[in-house]
């Protein structure tokens, strides 16, 4: 199994690989005037149906414009009711290691180690695609911005913008033509934020013109993908396993805070916390444990819990759940404690969750497993069966929610199932 590359990268949750207060949703609902609006606003799907999260610069109307959904990797999207049946499969020219984001109309973009980004049409037939310089990776997961333009890294050092017809806007080159694996987050005000492996986290405008720039210590290279606060503070992890640290990030580029041996891409609760893993490995000097941590928006440790874990997803009421090298999902509360585990056969990524509270998550025994919010099985499907023995099957990384509730699943060897 690319462990190495999982961990990071994901999430950096992306591979391997989201809690709102009642008052907050009270509220909202006692201010909405018509569907979508409060007091004159416009007010998106995402956000009236979690206030608590927010949606940045992203597509309107999208019911998973980003990697892990939002700019807080909540991993919690507006569709429900999936039943576990099989609508179809698409396979890519290589493998997927790209999460997937849908658009408001429903098409499905997702990169490929090809070297092309997919547009997949509602029905698994492909609308376009488009093929980066010299056919590099495409590892970063895409966003999708307010105009639907897609944003999205590649090997060859380029942050791509492709128009929602497959054509090219515009594209950034990273110092040196360094590799964007970092997904991209954007901001309220459109300004699109993605580490690079030259050690800096790129601000660019809409326009794709660089804003500012934010040079980690010792120039560690940027593979985890930013999160966005509440107050726009960006979070994003940077350096090797055992040596990284969690950068706190203001809007206009000044470093806030920093927190070492913090590694992967951040997780961020309504309230302010952000969780994040820590993995022991040889590299490590100062973890002697692998753990999920949780952060203060001041930088302070909150709670720490040991544990070979994945990059969470946030239930509506603050719930944190997470998956494990040692075969569990995890449902743990707000301040550390456990309130629930399901095991499976094999390894559990990083779980996503329907507006029901239902838990989609897979593991390397080769399922998509539906759990309830009471921890017991509402259903699971085989994806993607052993190929070869343990660890070979990696049925997949990332997953999305489409707004009918589909779940679109990447699998091993280049496919991409939607699973309703």
């Amino acid at each position: 199994m690319r462990r190495e590359r999982l961990g990071f990268l994901l999430i950096t949750a992306r591979k391997f690989n989201r809690p709102i207060s009642r008052a907050v949703a009270g509220l909202a609902a006692a201010l909405l005037m018509a569907p979508g609006v409060c007091r004159g606003i416009a007010v998106s799907k995402n956000e009236a149906a979690h206030p608590s999260t927010h949606t940045g610069g992203l597509q309107p109307g999208s019911p998973w414009p980003m990697l892990l959904h939002d700019p807080m990797h909540t991993g919690r999207g507006i569709g429900k009711g999936a039943k576990g049946v099989l609508m179809w499969k698409y396979r890519c020219g290589d493998e997927i290691d790209s999460g997937p984001a849908i658009s408001s109309d429903g098409t499905i973009y997702v990169g490929s180690d090809d070297g092309n980004l997919y547009a997949i049409n509602t029905n698994g037939t492909l609308k376009w695609k488009y093929k980066t310089e010299g056919g590099a990776p495409v590892v970063s997961s895409p966003a999708i911005g307010s105009d639907g333009t897609i944003y999205v890294g590649s090997d060859d050092g380029n942050l791509y913008a492709i128009n929602p017809r497959g054509t090219l806007k515009w594209k950034y080159k990273t110092e040196g033509g360094a590799p964007v694996v970092s997904s991209p987050a954007i901001g309220s005000d459109g300004t699109i934020y993605v580490g690079s492996n030259d050690g800096n986290v790129y601000a660019v405008r809409p326009n794709g013109t660089l804003k500012w720039k934010y040079k980690t210590e010792g120039g560690a290279s940027v593979l985890s993908s930013p999160a966005i606060g509440l107050g726009g503070t960006i979070y994003v992890g940077a350096g090797p396993y055992g040596v990284s640290s969690l950068y706190a990030i203001n809007s206009n580029g000044t470093l806030q805070w920093k927190h070492k041996t913090i590694y992967s891409s951040p997780t961020l609760g309504s309230d302010g916390t952000i969780y994040v893993q820590v993995w022991k490995s040889r590299f490590s000097k100062h973890v002697k444990v692998s753990a999920l941590c949780a952060i203060n928006p001041s930088g302070t440790l909150k709670w720490k819990r040991s544990g070979d874990y994945s990059p969470p997803a946030i239930g509506l009421n603050g719930t944190i759940y997470i998956g494990t090298y040692e075969n569990n999902l995890y449902a743990i509360n707000p301040n550390g404690t456990l309130e629930w585990k399901y095991k499976t056969s094999s390894g559990v990524f990083s779980p996503v969750i329907g507006s029901d509270g239902t838990i989609y998550v897979l593991s390397e025994d080769g399922y998509l497993y539906a759990i309830k919010p009471n921890g017991t099985l509402k259903w699971k499907v085989l994806i993607s069966p052993l190929a070869g023995g343990k660890g070979e099957s990696s049925p997949v990384f990332s997953l999305a929610i489409g707004e009918d509730g589909t779940i679109y699943v990447e699998a091993k060897g280049g496919y991409l199932y939607a699973i309703r």
